[in-house]
């Protein structure tokens, strides 16, 4: 390979790749009520039921000791940790599970985990509602992809499902639809925080990033329990330090436009104690670089509970007041209470942490559309990045960009075909950081993209002609004929692998009185794995 060019580049400003946001400003907001669960003092046991295969039928004894309070979340009373599972059986098709109420009760939102999709029973609709009758149940709706959704969860899937304003009902349904090849047929729901108020989810609209292993921060915002011990963590080992106020790891979410927040929500919190901050820095400010004067404490939670080994277990930390801010901060100061036998080599003696999930709180307004927590994409997006280079003639091209320090930032293009002639390759202004080789394997399918910082970086480039392959028998000798023959005059040594071991027989030792030279390979599939041969190679 030829190194062929070396061109520098200077990024003075990127308007638009770090976002744009306003100065942050503080709201009167009573939080505490609205994330209270509500219902589940008002549980009506006579029909919790599942419906499967055309029946409705009682969910089995055994299965549930505490009928759909084993399932629903209440002020005084958490759910049991092996969830419900409902509609067992090998029947091909929907199953339901019905929770209903003694009385009619205002359903704003409702956090779960798995379950299938969410419906509630109607006013208008005799309780306890006919679990086949789809006409009988309002459907609850979504954010999924930046989109409304009703897409129904898998086991490990959360979502904070929400319901149109002034919502009351007597009765939840949940529905699950086996997919074809499904090892199991039935249902599950881990757990069910019915809210009062109307709310969303706003985190995964936003960049997430962490100072532990930032290559898998993503798995903090995709909705997922990543099967538990696969979530996000700070290391096998933990932080070189015991995690506290001094040495915090720090998660930060950083949204393209500032947003209305109200509370935050962990799922399987890992950690003790947190610490939450707002930007409240200028909207050209870059979040990652910003001081801690940019930074004000909004709120904060301690004694938090993994709630282990429970299906759902929620953190809820409303903040005193809402917020309209483009980034928040998360400093967990703490790790957790090691309070099952489980967990006692996991906090590794105060160095490791993790969670789960972290759901950023929009409060809706009494007539707002979960559609308006939506951010629209940036109207000032920023031009791509022009690389040009000349090639004396066709090839192939690696680019690759480098800071001041010469450290990788990004592999531009790897053995990429090009032209002769002048050439052009586009940068976006991204970097490489963030990207795991293993993403897949780490169940992480979508990698965020973190601009680099304005400066001057470094272009360095490699260019070859292309390789022109020929096949070809051995290099060491073609036999006469080159494959193998009846009398075995034809072929020399095997297929596989060249001759890794000699001998030399002197004369006087063989039959002839001529030296004999002994040639093997380590490896052989076809020929000869051992041939001798005089002197001069005859």
């Amino acid at each position: 390979m030829k190194l062929k060019f070396i061109h520098s580049l200077r990024l003075s400003s990127l308007p638009g790749l770090l976002g744009a946001g306003a100065a942050l400003f503080l709201t009167s907001f009573s939080a505490a009520a609205g994330i209270s669960p509500t219902g589940g003092s008002d549980l009506d046991e006579s029909t919790f039921a599942q419906w499967v295969a055309g029946q409705e039928s009682p969910l089995p004894t055994g299965a549930v000791k505490n009928g759909p309070g084993s399932v629903v979340w209440g002020i005084r009373r958490r759910p049991d940790w092996k969830g419900v599972t409902f509609g067992q059986g090998r029947e091909a098709g929907l199953r339901h599970l019905r929770i209903g109420f003694t009385k009619p009760v205002a359903v704003g939102s409702v956090l779960v985990r798995g379950g299938g999709t969410l419906s509630v029973l109607k006013p208008s609709a005799a309780y306890p509602g006919d679990l086949a009758q789809d006409s009988q149940w309002l459907t609850a709706e979504r954010l999924l992809d930046g989109e409304i959704s009703g897409q129904g969860l898998g086991r490990d899937d959360y979502a904070l499902w929400v319901l149109p304003p002034g919502t009351q009902t007597r009765a939840l349904r949940f529905s699950h639809s086996p997919e074809a090849g499904d090892r199991e047929m039935e249902g599950w729901v881990g757990g069910v925080w019915i809210n009062e108020q109307r709310l969303g989810n706003v985190a995964p609209q936003a960049l997430v990033q962490s100072s532990a292993r930032d290559d898998v921060s993503a798995k903090l915002v995709d909705l997922s329990n990543n099967r538990m011990w696969r979530a996000w963590d700070n290391g096998e080992k933990g932080a070189l330090q015991a995690i506290s106020s001094e040495n915090p790891e720090i998660i930060t979410l950083t949204w393209p436009r500032p947003v209305k927040l109200s509370a935050l929500c962990l799922l399987w919190t890992g950690f003790g104690a947190v610490d939450v901050d707002a930007f409240g820095g200028g909207p050209q400010e870059n979040v990652r670089e910003a001081p801690d004067t940019s930074w004000r404490q909004v709120g904060s939670g301690r004694g938090l509970d993994p709630y282990y080994p429970m299906g759902l277990g929620s953190n809820w930390l409303p903040f005193q007041e809402t917020v309209t801010t483009r980034a928040l901060r998360l400093r967990i100061v703490d790790v957790t209470k090691a309070n099952h036998p489980h967990l006692v080599n996991k906090v590794k003696n105060g160095h490791r942490v993790w969670l789960g999930e972290v759901m950023a709180i929009a409060p809706l307004e009494d007539t707002a559309d979960l559609a308006s927590l939506i951010l629209p994409q940036s109207s000032e997006e920023p031009p791509p990045i022009p690389i040009t280079f000349t090639l004396p003639e066709a090839g192939l091209v690696t680019l690759v960009i480098e800071d001041t320090k010469s450290k990788r930032v990004r592999n531009l293009v790897s053995e990429t075909p090009f032209p002769a002639g002048e050439n052009t390759a586009w940068w976006d202004g991204s970097d490489d950081l963030l990207r795991d080789p293993q993403a897949a394997r780490h169940g992480v399918y979508h990698i965020p993209t973190r601009f680099v910082a304005p400066g001057t970086y470094t272009v360095r480039g490699l260019w070859r002609k292309p390789l022109k392959l020929h096949y070809e028998f051995s290099v060491y000798n073609a036999g006469k004929p080159a494959w193998r023959t009846a009398d075995d005059t034809g072929c020399w040594l095997t297929t596989h692998t060249p001759p890794t071991s000699m001998a030399v027989v002197p004369g006087s030792r063989t039959a002839d009185g001529k030296p004999l030279v002994f040639m093997g390979a380590f490896v052989a599939e076809g020929g000869h794995g051992l041939q001798w041969l005089h002197e001069d190679g005859a």
